[in-house]
């Protein structure tokens, strides 16, 4: 093993600021923050996203980017998402952009680019990486900081057998590297095995429920409006969400705040103890009056409450009330109000004609409900192994 300080066998660099939108789509491969942020490796033969820039002779000079190069992202919204990384694999030439950095090493001899790749994902060096982050609102991370990441190595030899390993099996270890410990061919093989054996099966079955949820929606989006019944009529219930305020908000409270960007990401939210009439119950249909609109999801987790500007309905025939309301989508963006931000009221809800409504509609509305139970339980079991194989 050898260890290395990043600022000691290399040098970084800013990439080019000032870009003019009449050069893009000619002249050479242009990488962006998203490029790198989105892919481990960056190839613009493999990457059909890349646009073209017009740079001058001096910019590709300035600013090239050649191959076994380490691309970082300078900048995040979120301090977990600081210094994202990816390895230029390509011969051809590319310029990057200003949000980002670029590491070139003195001597690439004893790296394999590929394994560089997959090391700079481990949790050891995101670790660190995250540690030097500084901001509030939007983070940042320096070139001194980067500067001083430490790397342990195995041997040029061990890292290419490390990397016969995990190649077979690319998409699992980069959703789970920080499961991975690739310090050592013994190691890895180890662990790859973990992930195959106990993981991988969880993950199929998550798969084949997440395909069954979206046959059922897909079957009741093929079903016509029926003007003679609105929302209302086939809900039992129609409430509003609580104004919460930073007095009301406990960090060791036992209920969740269910906020309208709870429904694509349930790892943020605030807690607290007080309900106002606005608890959350399986079954119960909840979308937003602001923000992002047309979305909502039926409740199929415990311990929630609704936020403000959220709409909850209670009713039998929930799936029925989900996609009327996302197939309006559209026309509840137009009917919107505001400048800044798009506000609904709940009558722009409700009055909403609803899908139609057949024999049979509770039980599908009940499956499809305990459909989504399963599916939370099965993410949890992969949420609490994934905590015991972390590295």
């Amino acid at each position: 093993m050898a260890i290395y300080k990043l600022g000691e066998i290399g040098t970084f660099k800013g990439g080019i600021s000032t870009l003019k939108k009449d050069k893009y789509d000619k002249g050479i491969y242009f990488i962006n923050y998203m490029d790198i942020f989105n892919n481990v490796f960056i190839d613009n033969t493999k990457i059909k996203t890349m646009r073209l820039y017009d740079a001058t002779e001096a910019d590709i000079n300035k600013y090239r980017v050649n191959f076994g190069d380490i691309l970082f992202t300078a900048s995040s919204e979120k301090r977990e998402e600081i210094g994202m990384t990816s390895v230029f694999l390509n011969n051809e030439s590319n310029i990057f952009n200003g949000f980002s950095k670029v590491f070139k090493f003195n001597d690439k001899s004893h790296f394999n680019p590929k394994y560089l790749a997959y090391y700079f994902r481990t949790k050891f060096v995101r670790d660190q990486i995250v540690s030097f982050a500084t901001g509030y609102t939007r983070y940042n991370i320096s070139q001194k900081d980067l500067e001083k990441i430490i790397l342990v190595l195995p041997s040029l030899e061990e890292q290419e057998k490390i990397i016969d390993i995990i190649e077979p099996f690319e998409n699992l270890f980069l959703k789970y590297s920080n499961c991975v410990r690739i310090d050592s061919f013994n190691n890895c093989k180890n662990d790859v095995k973990k992930i195959i054996d106990i993981i991988e099966p969880i993950e199929k079955n998550i798969h084949i429920l997440k395909n069954i949820i979206l046959k059922i929606e897909d079957f009741f989006k093929l079903r016509n409006f029926d003007k003679k019944i609105k929302i209302k009529d086939i809900s039992r219930e129609i409430k509003n969400g609580f104004a919460y305020s930073p007095s009301t908000k406990n960090d060791n409270g036992e209920l969740k705040i269910y906020t309208i960007k709870n429904i694509s990401n349930k790892n943020n939210y605030d807690k607290t103890n007080v309900i106002k009439n606005n608890i959350l119950n399986h079954g119960d249909v909840i979308t937003g009056l602001s923000g992002t609109l047309g979305t909502g999801e039926i409740i199929s987790e415990s311990g929630w409450v609704a936020n403000q500007r959220t709409l909850t309905m209670s009713s039998d025939y929930g799936l029925n009330i989900l996609i009327s309301i996302l197939l309006n989508k559209d026309n509840l963006n137009r009917i919107a109000t505001g400048a800044v931000q798009k506000n609904l009221t709940a009558n722009n809800i409700i009055e909403l004609n609803a899908m139609e409504v057949f024999d049979g509609d509770k039980d599908i509305s009940l499956f499809y409900l305990n459909i989504n139970k399963q599916l939370n339980k099965m993410e949890e079991i992969r949420k609490n192994i994934i905590s015991l194989l972390i590295k």
